[in-house]
């Protein structure tokens, strides 16, 4: 291959590489890049983002463990924004039933009226959950629940 052909390969892959990056990046954000190719030259014009808020669901029946962890999550992060505790498998099943998902769900196990599984049984939620609850027997089953972290109470930051 002589000069001129090897540069007309590597333009062609990088546009390719940049129009796979722009496609990844409106899925994510719903927000489109401009790419523009001038001679060896290419442009890329992003689009303004709004700050990104996690928008976390709690469910705990217990009034404190609740508030608890509202005040750890907090400190750890302070945009992300509790959008509500949750106490029942009930209050859940029909909360999840009528709201958009969340980005993060924290849950615990044993609550009030059963098993936190039943929930998950009954609302099906397609999102990353984080157990947090007083009973280690419980591992195996939440990863089958697409959690990310199973954490044992009490909870602290350097859990």
């Amino acid at each position: 291959m002589n000069n001129l052909q090897l540069k007309t390969v590597y333009e062609e892959s990088a546009h390719i590489g940049l129009e796979n990056i722009a496609k990844r990046y409106e899925l994510i954000t719903g927000k489109t890049i401009e790419l523009q190719q001038t001679d060896s030259h290419f442009s890329v014009s992003l689009p303004l983002l709004q700050p990104w808020c996690m928008k976390l669901v709690i469910i705990e029946d217990e009034p404190l463990a609740s508030k608890r962890l509202q005040l750890l999550l907090q400190q750890y992060d302070s945009t992300a924004e509790v959008t509500v505790s949750l106490d029942s498998i009930e209050e859940s099943v029909k909360w999840f039933d009528n709201n958009p998902s969340p980005d993060l769900l924290f849950a615990d196990i044993q609550l009030s009226d059963g098993n936190v599984f039943e929930f998950f049984k009954q609302a099906k939620p397609a999102l990353p959950v984080i157990f947090t609850t007083a009973y280690d027997n419980y591992a195996l089953a939440a990863f089958k629940c697409l959690s990310i972290d199973y954490l044992l109470k009490p909870v602290t930051l350097g859990a």
